[in-house]
């Protein structure tokens, strides 16, 4: 049976059972059929492209002009690797936003902006009645820092790190916690040394370290060795 090559117009023979997939005479034309132009539009703008026959063949339809192209295109319900998540509204903004289904319950918010927005001031589970932004008064200074963190040895009541420890690890040295959370209160028995890291630790669960920290203080004031005691 005969037909005729594509690529040189040229006339051959071909096998019955091959006469719908034989295009070819030869494979320098089966070759130069694959570096034929073919006119093709990216699908996210529509901008006319020219692509090899082969690659045409090879992708089908999925062309673009760039990444920034495919990138657009591929957003949303595009992406090959979309989930139809279920829906609900951020109680926040009321922007729609998708869950997994394992978090879909609990889900409330559409970004940490929000979260954050939600969980300010009074709506914090750790607010208390805006204490925190209480100013420091004037008897707060390095003198009164300074004498607590020799009467607690220079060193974490919680971790025992030192002092020297820190500053030789290139990090901040020792604080002063507010044992009852309330800035305006400095006195020494409401003073206590601790490293930043324990610092912050203290924030969470406080009537447990204000307790722990209480008992410290009674422990220090029990030992009458303690340097500068008598001058707190």
């Amino acid at each position: 049976m005969k037909t005729v090559c594509e690529i040189c117009s040229k006339e051959f023979n071909i096998r019955p059972a091959k006469v719908k997939k034989a295009n070819y005479c030869s494979h320098a034309c089966y070759w130069e059929s694959k570096k034929k132009q073919v006119k093709v539009n990216c699908l996210y703008c529509n901008a006319e492209l020219s692509r090899k026959a082969g690659i045409v063949e090879a992708q089908g339809e999925n062309h673009f002009c760039n990444i920034e192209c495919r990138n657009l295109y591929r957003q949303g319900e595009n992406h090959p690797n979309w989930v139809d998540y279920p829906k609900k509204d951020c109680v926040v903004c009321g922007e729609e936003i998708r869950h997994r289904l394992v978090r879909f319950e609990t889900a409330k918010y559409c970004s940490r902006k929000c979260k954050s927005d939600a969980m300010a001031g009074e709506n914090c589970k750790w607010w208390k009645d805006g204490s925190s932004f209480l100013i420091y008064p004037a008897e707060f200074k390095k003198s009164l820092k300074r004498k607590i963190k020799i009467r607690d040895g220079m060193i974490c009541q919680v971790c025992g790190i030192s002092h020297e420890e820190l500053k030789a690890n290139n990090k901040r040295g020792l604080t002063i916690h507010h044992i009852d959370y309330k800035p305006i209160n400095c006195h020494p028995k409401n003073l206590i040394a601790t490293c930043q890291s324990c610092n912050t630790k203290a924030n969470y669960n406080r009537e447990y370290w204000q307790e722990f920290f209480i008992n410290k203080i009674e422990n220090i004031y029990k030992n009458q060795e303690v340097p500068c005691l008598s001058s707190l």
